[in-house]
């Protein structure tokens, strides 16, 4: 019999969704600021374009329409837009102008890149509103300012500019953005105080942020920083830093790959001010399949649960053909770790079968979990199953089967072949067997850290897993 387990977050690889809501309703002038209420903050780790659905891409286009007032920093946003555009084509096309365009297909930006303060630009916000009443997403990008010693004061007039704009244009989206992250010494801690004020404020008001000096630091799953001198307000502390990697001057004081990440970051942000989420209605962490007494027993769990109905349980023969063969009721909405289990009893020894789970949500939205398969060589005979977690720390789960009553010895080895622990040492009755191990002894020390292995060992057969133990 083999067993093939695929473990996972979030229902992705094979999963759709439906076209968005919200093109089925005609907007004379899009609103989306009344909407929100999370915060929604775009940073480096939002950054795959891949994530945002084709759909989704298409409404921002047709929806959105952007006044934008920046200086040279801020132009990395617009060339990094064109990039992307020249790179993947039509599907993210942009047109930037000095006037709002007006171009079918395209992402529309009235781009004010003359503005070296937030009061040059703001005061013009309702002039360009009133020529364009089609915009409802306004931004205003920092260059050097944040480094002020003032930055406090700075940050509050910031703040209040905006209040004041959303008061007065409750259906436009205002956007706040952090400053760059390219300086050292006092300058640098200045805006890194800055800008970290100013995630707290949007935190708590659910606004929508760019964290532009975010995306400035993170390289390769990398961050980049410096010690503060101790003469700034910062003293000895580590401050966030432009990456190195990004260091040049290709456009806005940066390099192209700076700019493109920043463009997708855009993007993200976009689509989530348009209505699209990328949070996941549930988050699936495993999903098993056995044999065991004459059927295949499927097991599969959830980290948290957001509006979920429930899950229809699909086999197939040939992995692309799925029927519905039963349904589980899930949780509706939580944050607890749920375990569900379903046994499909109509198989045939010397079959394969494919599963997979349709999940549900209230509002009829669906989404697929991977695929697992199981053949069915033998439903009589002992097995040892992967252990799960593995690696795993400190605690690990372990599964087998037995087709008949036996002493069962289940002992762990190390590298050596040394035993190290006996977990199961009894008779036991037929069945899919399930024991948690702690690699702690009862003094509360770990084994170190490495290469075990699991073995069960009945009727003369010895069947043997590998584990990993971790720090």
């Amino acid at each position: 019999m083999k067993i093939y387990k695929k473990l996972f977050r979030g229902f992705g690889p094979l999963s759709f969704s439906r076209p968005p809501l919200l093109l089925l309703f005609v907007f004379t002038t899009c609103s989306f600021a009344s909407a929100q209420t999370l915060p929604i903050i775009a940073d480096h780790t939002y950054s795959d374009l891949s994530d945002i659905p084709d759909s989704w891409i298409e409404y921002v286009k047709k929806n959105i329409k952007i006044y934008y007032g920046h200086t040279s920093h801020g132009t990395q946003i617009p060339v990094g837009l064109e990039r992307i555009e020249t790179k993947l084509g039509s599907k993210y096309n942009v047109a930037i102008g000095w006037s709002l365009p007006n171009e079918e297909g395209a992402l529309c930006i009235r781009d004010r890149s003359d503005t070296y303060d937030p009061d040059d630009f703001f005061p013009t916000v309702p002039d360009a509103l009133a020529e364009n009443p089609e915009i409802n997403v306004v931004i205003y990008g920092w260059c050097g300012q944040t480094g002020d010693d003032n930055w406090q004061d700075l940050l509050d007039s910031y703040i209040n500019d905006i209040k004041t704009l959303q008061r007065q244009y409750p259906n436009v989206t205002f956007v706040y953005m952090t400053g760059n992250a390219q300086e050292t010494d006092c300058s640098g801690c200045n805006r890194y105080l800055f800008n970290s004020a100013l995630r707290d404020s949007v935190k708590k008001n659910n606004q929508v942020l760019f964290d532009f000096a975010d995306l400035d630091c993170w390289y390769n799953d990398e961050t980049n920083s410096y010690i503060s001198p101790s003469w700034c307000t910062c003293a000895d502390s580590s401050v966030p830093l432009q990456h190195p990697h990004y260091d040049g001057d290709e456009a806005g004081h940066t390099t192209y790959e700076s700019c493109e990440n920043k463009g997708r970051a855009f993007w993200w942000m976009l689509a989530r001010i348009a209505g699209w989420s990328d949070v996941v209605p549930v988050e699936l962490i495993s999903f098993e399949a056995f044999a065991i007494n004459n059927a295949v027993l499927l097991k599969w769990q959830t980290a948290s649960e957001s509006n979920n109905f429930g899950f229809d349980v699909q086999r197939s023969n040939d992995g692309e053909n799925f029927k519905k063969i039963g349904f589980i009721q899930g949780h509706n909405t939580t944050s607890n770790s749920q375990e569900y289990c379903f046994q499909d009893k109509t198989i045939k020894t010397g079959e394969k079968y494919f599963y997979c789970l349709k999940q549900i949500d209230f509002n009829g939205n669906i989404s697929y979990s991977p695929i697992i398969k199981i053949s069915i060589d033998q439903l009589h005979q002992f097995s040892l199953y992967q252990n799960y977690p593995n690696p795993f720390n400190p605690t690990t789960e372990i599964a087998y089967n037995l087709p008949e009553a036996t002493h069962v010895q289940l002992v762990i080895l190390n590298l050596e072949g040394k035993e190290v622990a006996t977990i199961v040492d009894k008779e036991q009755t037929p069945g899919l067997k399930r024991v948690v191990w702690n690699s702690r002894n009862k003094n509360g020390n770990t084994l170190a850290s490495g290469i075990y292995f699991v073995q069960l060992r009945c009727k003369g057969l010895c069947l043997t897993q590998k584990m990993v133990l971790t720090k």
